[in-house]
């Protein structure tokens, strides 16, 4: 499904029994680690925590894009991602998303991205008391279908935005959790959108790759994951029959108009869907459009 995101988004946890919705050098912590306790994220003394933040697009593509379309590049990253962390404070959020496209991770090249552009925005959220989400951005079938209308995202720099190979992820994981899986403020949100270009991929079908990408993450790092489900993170109907097995995790749905048939009542689907899990496991919204 080829959508535009919203780049101001709520990321809210969802309450019980109702649905709301080389390593980088670190500054001193000021953030409390949260974790997982029950079906609530809490911080280190035990005080429930609501996330609310803002997505950020991927940095790469931040710096490059015409947003002015004047044809010339907007280099947004240069000059005002340090005023966004400012802005994003400002406003009373706690949490920023911050958007890593494997096309362009893999463009520039795995370590001078991770050093030209997420070493500086971790740093930056730590430095405004943000807690930050590192979301590998990927709309697909694991080692099938692609959101192909997306490379053309930079008609300057044409790639393969949504690699689906899960042995990329895998490594991509391996190498981001080393970096910054000791950060107090950093969260892991797994594969933006399992989806395929039908309607038949199933919970059963994506959960070996979940699965596959947490045990990657924990292997470096005890810090929150975010899980997420198929049918581009709407479906999580069938987690109570094969949840994943990982005692620090948060299950995240994706929101939009467009996933629930016409007719049907909206807010009836999403409990069905996901919101039902509330119940059980913490949960966010780390996307929602209208």
């Amino acid at each position: 499904m080829s959508k535009l995101i919203i780049l101001l988004i709520i990321i809210a946890v969802v309450a019980s029994g109702a649905f709301f919705l080389k390593p980088s050098v670190s500054v001193k912590p000021t953030l409390s680690k949260i974790h997982v306790s029950g079906n609530r994220i809490v911080t280190e003394d035990g005080q429930t925590i609501r996330l609310r933040g803002v997505v950020f697009g991927d940095p790469f593509l931040m710096e490059h894009d015409d947003f002015d379309r004047d044809g010339v590049p907007d280099h947004h990253f240069t000059e005002k991602t340090a005023e966004d962390f400012t802005r994003v404070k400002a406003l009373g959020a706690n949490i920023v998303r911050l958007m890593i496209y494997p096309g362009y991770y893999r463009l520039v090249g795995e370590e001078k991205y991770l050093a030209t552009y997420v070493d500086r925005e971790v740093d930056l959220a730590e430095k405004n008391g943000l807690y930050i989400i590192l979301d590998y951005h990927v709309i697909g079938r694991p080692g099938g279908w692609y959101d192909a209308p997306s490379d053309a995202t930079l008609a300057e720099y044409p790639t393969k935005v949504h690699y689906t190979d899960a042995d990329m992820a895998v490594a991509f994981w391996d190498k981001v959790a080393t970096r910054y899986g000791k950060r107090n403020h950093v969260l892991f949100e797994i594969y933006n959108e399992p989806a395929d270009d039908t309607t038949d991929f199933t919970w059963a079908q994506w959960r070996p790759t979940g699965q596959l990408l947490i045990d990657t993450v924990r292997k470096h790092s005890s810090n929150i994951i975010l899980g997420s489900g198929p049918k581009y993170s709407n479906d999580l109907s069938d987690v109570p029959k094969n949840p994943y097995s990982d005692t620090n995790l948060v299950y995240v749905a994706h929101v939009y108009p467009g996933n629930v048939p016409k007719g049907e009542d909206q807010v009836a689907a999403w409990e069905k869907d996901f919101g039902f899990l509330a119940k059980t496991y913490p949960m966010i919204v780390s996307e929602w459009g209208f």
